[in-house]
């Protein structure tokens, strides 16, 4: 099983906030051909270089663990772009 695979499997287990991490989720878009555009302060913009697609995300900080309304986001956009 690839990386991108246990990742996957983890955020469709609706983790809890400690346990998927800012890089996991931005490795897993690069995965499934997303570029990653940075705006000004924490907001990122993921977009399908399939199908141009987009999908806005804050950055969490201090702490790079993603909070569980955002992994339901992740996973709602995920859907309805046909990725999983």
């Amino acid at each position: 099983m690839t990386q991108h695979e246990k990742t996957l499997r983890k955020l469709l287990s609706k983790p809890t906030p400690t346990d998927l991490t800012w890089n996991e989720i931005a490795t897993l878009f690069k995965h499934l051909e997303y570029e990653e555009i940075s705006n000004d302060g924490s907001r990122r913009k993921f977009v399908s270089s399939k199908t141009g697609r987009k999908f806005f995300i804050h950055k969490p900080h201090p702490q790079p663990t993603l909070k569980v309304y955002v992994v339901k986001q992740i996973i709602e956009t995920l859907k309805l772009h046909g990725c999983i």
